[in-house]
């Protein structure tokens, strides 16, 4: 168990807001991972993507949602909070050459943002697809340090305000030429789009669930397939064929 001290939160919107903590104990993640956060007066610890990670200052890109993300906006400074990292499995390597794509639905960005920006300094061409409800949900020292990195963007809002008018699935092209694709976002979106990437030769996918102990001890997010997993221990990310027979996917 470490233990973090909360440095910052930076409000981008109503509902966004980065948590900045300095770590007890120092330790290391890879893009994908993610970590179980205490929330003040609920009993149970909360699952985040790692944001960013250098060194002891560890950040999460959070949208508020319920009583427990509420509660972490409203910390002050110097308030502990304990946490377990880095958890969870990490985004496998794309095959060499081609391009790599990645596709974000809201608050996914928080997975797919360092993994993004590590790509492009290991060399890859990278191409991000993300769809947000508005502009006020992409924050833009996001947009303009993917941008700098040489990330290129394709978005698109609900409400029209930034990008394309409508969801992500609207801006996805009828025929991805990426040979590794990487999604991340809530299960409507994954379910609305899962088909389009089976002819895509490595597509990985980043599982929203809740956790209640982050590793696998609970049972509390199985993912209901042929074989059963955690998405906890054996994800959060899965390959396509993994998910082939998912039943969440032929739910309504």
């Amino acid at each position: 168990m470490n233990e973090g001290e909360v440095i910052s939160i930076k409000r981008f919107s109503e509902d966004l807001f980065l948590l900045e903590l300095f770590l007890k104990e120092e330790v290391s993640f890879k893009p994908g991972q993610f970590a179980m956060v205490e929330t003040p007066g609920r009993p149970l610890m909360r699952p985040f993507s790692i944001f960013h990670l250098e060194g002891k200052t560890l950040c999460f890109f959070i949208r508020v949602k319920g009583p427990g993300t509420s509660s972490l906006l409203a910390l002050k400074p110097g308030k502990r909070l304990k946490l377990l990292l880095p958890l969870g499995k990490p985004y496998p390597e794309p095959e060499m050459g081609g391009e790599v794509w990645l596709f974000a639905g809201g608050i996914g960005i928080a997975s797919l943002f360092p993994w993004g920006l590590l790509l492009v300094k290991k060399g890859f061409k990278v191409k991000l697809f993300w769809g947000a409800k508005s502009a006020s949900h992409m924050p833009f020292p996001l947009l303009g340090k993917l941008q700098k990195h040489g990330v290129e963007l394709s978005l698109s809002t609900e409400d029209g305000s930034m990008g394309q008018k409508g969801l992500l699935e609207d801006i996805i092209p009828s025929t991805i030429r990426a040979k590794t694709a990487y999604i991340c976002g809530p299960l409507g979106m994954i379910k609305r789009i899962f088909f389009k990437f089976l002819n895509v030769p490595k597509a990985y996918f980043s599982l929203e669930e809740k956790m209640g102990c982050g590793v696998g001890a609970c049972r509390s997010c199985v993912l209901w397939a042929e074989e059963i997993k955690t998405v906890c221990k054996e994800g959060p990310i899965f390959e396509k064929e993994d998910l082939i027979k998912w039943q969440a996917l032929k739910q309504p």
